[in-house]
């Protein structure tokens, strides 16, 4: 659940970042070079971010949270964690 809304703020920014660099005045030279740059990693990273979660989510439904956590997935703390 919490990887789904971190994904969903991380996409959200990466937007927001890419249109107001899009809509600058003046962007020239290296510190809009890289700008750009920083913005096309971002993107990817937010499109594995996604499919990360799509996949957590996807053996959460198949198989629910107490198979998850026997099969390894979590580590040990976390699991007995979740026993309380």
């Amino acid at each position: 659940m919490i990887e789904a809304i971190t994904s969903i703020f991380y996409l959200g920014g990466f937007i927001a970042l890419a249109l107001f660099v899009y809509n600058l005045k003046f962007c020239r030279g290296s510190v809009c070079l890289s700008a750009r740059a920083g913005i096309t990693f971002a993107a990817f990273d937010a499109i594995a971010w996604g499919a990360s979660t799509l996949m957590l989510a996807r053996t959460i439904l198949r198989s629910g949270y107490r198979d998850i956590a026997s099969a390894g997935v979590m580590s040990p703390e976390m699991a007995r964690a979740g026993d309380v």
